[in-house]
């Protein structure tokens, strides 16, 4: 499924505004937005879109225990639930300015159907 235009901007813009982040916020709209906008494209396997994925969450866990170091457990992972959109932004916009043949294989992580017996 294809967002409309600037609804993902628009849901960024007001993540930023709740959680008085305006200027994180408009940055990830932006960078959200802009590869619907340009003609650069990228040709990613799957070994690329695993270590996107690989990232983002290792950078979800980063912050989360720093903001759990700071602010003590329960209020640290609260914050950090706060920060998801910032943690996990890589990933849209690798699908967004990935050519849409490529994105099937985020399907590899589907497991085949076992093979049917004939007798």
């Amino acid at each position: 499924m294809i967002a409309p235009p600037f609804l993902i901007g628009a849901t960024l813009l007001l993540w930023g505004w709740q959680t008085d982040n305006l200027l994180v916020g408009t940055a990830l709209a932006l960078a959200l937005e802009a590869p619907r906008r340009m003609a650069l494209k990228f040709d990613l396997g799957a070994p690329e879109h695993s270590r996107i994925a690989d990232l983002s969450t290792i950078g979800f866990v980063g912050i989360t225990v720093l903001l759990a170091l700071d602010r003590g457990v329960a209020r640290g992972v609260l914050a950090a639930f706060a920060w998801l959109p910032v943690a996990l932004a890589p990933m849209p916009i690798n699908w967004i300015a990935v050519p849409v043949r490529s994105l099937n294989l985020f399907l590899l992580a589907v497991p085949p159907a076992p093979p049917t017996r004939t007798s």
